[in-house]
């Protein structure tokens, strides 16, 4: 589990995780989650259980970090960010080999825009042997605009 963790701290970067949380003594109000400016891609793999994609999208300098966990999908061969319609990638992640799988890519400012501006037409593919053709798993994106923070 920590090195699930710290892979997931390394892997989506800019992204505040909070792994635990402390509880404060009684009377006193917790502090709030660490504020992340950039939007926030997700998809629900709908797997049955665990199976989500979750990914901040610097849009500024086109930088997309993400951590994919589909722990449900035997032998994954690879993984994609696609056209919703064509199923034509536009982006290779990583396959989540061991039920998880995150980085960081450089997809450029105009990729980065266009995944916010239009999540809907994109989803996320995971590829196994049984599914080559990316449908062990298949979703589409949504994206959450962060408020400004409080202050």
């Amino acid at each position: 589990m920590h090195s699930l963790l710290k892979s997931a701290a390394v892997a989506l970067g800019p992204v505040a995780l909070v792994a635990a949380i402390a509880v404060p003594a009684s009377g006193q109000t917790p502090p709030p989650p660490p504020y992340n400016p950039h939007p926030v891609l997700s998809a629900d793999l709908g797997l049955g259980g665990p199976g989500q994609f979750n990914a901040t999208d610097d849009t500024s300098t086109g930088q997309l970090c993400y951590m994919l966990v589909a722990p449900g999908i035997a032998n994954p061969t690879g993984a994609f960010i696609g056209d919703g319609k064509t199923h034509t990638s536009v982006l290779a992640l990583q396959p989540p080999v061991g039920g998880t799988s995150g980085a960081c890519a450089d997809v450029g400012h105009d990729l980065a825009q266009k995944l916010v501006d239009h999540a809907g037409d994109y989803a996320i593919y995971v590829q196994s042997a049984a599914y080559p053709n990316g449908n062990a798993a298949e979703a589409t994106l949504t994206v959450q605009i962060p408020d400004k923070p409080i202050g």
